[in-house]
């Protein structure tokens, strides 16, 4: 009877040939034959190996075909050519950055103080076309007292409530409220200027036909009275807003210097 080759245990094994079989790693039993041998399992794997073995070298024989005739060398030399051409490029493109920030510097910097000035006759401007229709408003002609000192004063203390939007002047009311007409628009410089001194507390003061100022004027209600007597109206220019107005509604005479 022929021996088998791998054998799952020695039970029942003769003692005769049991010496014949080495364990291997996976607890089974394998013959030992001098130049060992390959069981089929082994022979199936190997072959399946083989197999893909060959498909890799057949795909990358193809592959090398396209590099039939290549000289190495110059392959090589070649390779390191574009390698110093894309380094120098590079460098090139570093160098170029940088002498177009150097000349873009001076331009960058007339730049900025270009829009500095323009900010500045923005402002300028925003503020002449404010006074000018502040000034020449018909409500300051017309409503409020002649008075050079009220009328300086509706002047200058209100021009602060209006500022340009958008190429036009627009008011807003001492709680930064916008003001508008009675049809719901922003109001024009009249009629903002009109709400704006009606809603002073010393604002009926300032009224044509108030006479709240001038020699021998009474103080207005709700206004702190100062002592009458006569200011320059140099003096007067030097006042804050809120001194100026107390001035105004004391009944204090102005003169010329």
């Amino acid at each position: 009877m022929a021996l088998k080759a791998v054998l799952e245990n020695l039970d029942g094994v003769d003692d005769s040939i049991k010496d014949l079989y080495v364990k291997m790693e996976d607890g089974k039993f394998r013959i030992d034959v001098e130049g060992g041998f390959k069981i089929p399992s082994e022979i199936e794997r190997l072959t399946s190996a083989l197999g893909k073995e060959r498909q890799r070298a057949d795909e990358l024989a193809k592959s090398m075909k396209a590099f039939d005739g290549l000289d190495a060398k110059a392959a090589r030399d070649a390779l390191a050519k574009v390698a110093t051409y894309t380094e120098d490029q590079s460098k090139a493109a570093e160098r170029a950055e940088q002498e177009l920030q150097a000349r873009l510097q001076p331009l960058t910097k007339e730049r900025d103080e270009l829009r500095v000035k323009a900010e500045e006759l923005e402002g300028k401007f925003r503020d002449f076309s404010i006074s000018n229709a502040v000034n020449g408003s018909k409500f300051l002609a017309e409503k409020v007292s002649k008075d050079p000192v009220h009328q300086a004063y509706v002047r200058e203390h209100f021009k602060g409530n209006f500022t340009m939007e958008d190429g036009h002047i627009v008011a807003y009311d001492a709680n930064g409220q916008r003001i508008y007409d009675g049809n719901g628009n922003p109001a024009d410089v009249d009629t903002a200027l009109e709400k704006l001194v009606t809603a002073h507390p010393a604002g009926l003061s300032l009224l044509a036909g108030s006479n709240a100022a001038g020699s021998g004027a009474k103080p207005s209600a709700g206004v702190p009275a100062q002592k009458s007597g006569t200011m320059r109206r140099s003096d007067f220019n030097k006042l804050s807003a809120a001194e100026q107005m107390k001035a105004a509604t004391s009944g204090m005479a102005f003169s010329d210097d």
